[in-house]
């Protein structure tokens, strides 16, 4: 991974995609606006493909706080940058966007947007979003994505 463990950290794909190969995992995806409102969708069971198959995401079991359907794509999308288009759109979300991340079709979530502090967080379709939570246009505080070994409690 790369980062600072107690700020911003980042495992990165492949070492998602190698846990998630290896044993069935959980994802949590924390959430909290500028208001100090907080969210959280949980997917039961959370698979990352290799980088030959560009990072797809695959997800089942979809419950929380942050929506009454998933931001994410429960069918699968394969994760895109600004020089590796995998979205389902010809405008490259990524490069629209300003972040990599599982678009589709330039999607309903981006927790790699840019961060735009209080009071200019409204109205940024490219900021840190989830649709379903805050809407489309509001960029969160903060959000943390977690992982763990399905079962534990």
């Amino acid at each position: 991974g790369f980062g600072v463990a107690a700020g911003e950290y980042w495992l990165g794909n492949e070492a998602v995609h190698y846990l998630t190969s290896q044993a069935a995992y959980t994802l949590r995806v924390e959430l909290l606006d500028w208001e100090g409102n907080q969210a959280y969708a949980q997917y039961d069971k959370v698979r990352l493909t290799g980088e030959r198959q560009r990072y797809r995401l695959a997800l089942k079991g979809y419950k929380g706080s942050a929506g009454l359907q998933s931001a994410l794509p429960l069918q699968g999308t394969s994760f895109s940058t600004w020089d590796s288009d995998n979205d389902n759109c010809m405008c490259k979300c990524a490069q629209m966007l300003s972040g990599g991340w599982w678009f589709d079709a330039c999607g309903q979530s981006n927790l790699n947007g840019i961060y735009y502090p209080a009071r200019h967080n409204i109205r940024k379709l490219n900021g840190v979003r989830w649709h379903y939570f805050q809407g489309p246009g509001y960029s969160l505080k903060a959000t943390r994505m977690m992982i763990r070994p399905s079962g534990v409690a």
